[in-house]
């Protein structure tokens, strides 16, 4: 029997610009241990609203997150986090010493600290780069590092938003390998991606996500087995999208 690690239930946020008003949801949907989920939808879908919600950082109007049931307000920091704008982030420390403050908040203790940070480093293949700084990383090394640090938490959850973004196709690989490896320690995974053919390859089910709301919430497998006209997830989500609209 799957064991059930986050909850959402009913979430519901409007955000209001000079320009526009968007509304996202109201959603509610499960996530189960050990599975790696793909949030799909065009720009502007809501994948990161939905992102920042479940990690705090933007306040619901109406919705219940809970984390490993854990009603109250759960402890954001138990969650592997990479933000899609990690790429933007502006420091001038060298890698392992901006590694080492994120360990600290992740209260790592002093004698794990440097084989922790070694062991995320070799995971996203750039433990060789430890000593540069962190302002003459290309973005792809940016990303390596960003997906490392939500690694150092250890958590049983990891969000991670558009994780094989500025990554060239060697490097989109190893991530994809790694995800794959990291679902096997029983790791659970939520990660927004642009790219269907990933997201197919790699994952158990898939949450497309238009307009704020979500149109499809189902497993790799059952879209297959249900629409065996449709030769690729890629013409699964067009077909859906443009079904919406």
């Amino acid at each position: 029997m799957s064991t059930q690690l986050l909850n959402i239930t009913n979430l519901q946020k409007t955000l209001n610009s000079a320009k526009s008003t968007f509304t996202l949801g109201t959603l509610s949907f499960d996530i189960n241990q050990g599975e790696i989920i793909a949030l799909v939808g065009l720009n502007g879908a809501g994948k990161t609203t939905l992102l920042k919600s479940i990690m705090g950082l933007i306040t619901l109007n109406s919705g219940e997150i809970i984390f490993n049931n854990d009603i109250s307000n759960f402890n954001r920091n138990k969650i592997g986090y990479f933000p899609e704008t990690f790429s933007g982030v502006k420091t001038n420390l060298k890698v392992e010493y901006f590694l080492q403050i994120i360990a600290k908040l992740n209260n790592i203790s002093d004698n794990n600290v440097d084989i922790t940070i070694r062991d995320v480093l070799e995971k996203v293949n750039n433990w060789e780069h430890r000593k540069k700084h962190f302002n003459q990383l290309s973005k792809g090394m940016k990303t390596r590092i960003g997906i490392a640090q939500a690694l150092l938490s250890d958590s049983s959850l990891l969000i991670l938003d558009e994780p094989t973004d500025g990554l060239d196709p060697k490097g989109k690989r190893e991530i994809k390998e790694l995800l794959t490896k990291l679902k096997y320690e029983n790791k659970t995974i939520l990660f927004s991606s642009h790219n269907l053919q990933e997201v197919e390859t790699i994952c158990d089910r898939v949450i497309i996500i238009d307009n704020g709301k979500i149109l499809i919430n189902d497993t790799i497998n059952n879209i297959q087995n249900k629409n065996n006209n449709l030769n690729s997830l890629e013409n699964f989500f067009f077909n859906i999208i443009n079904k919406d609209e």
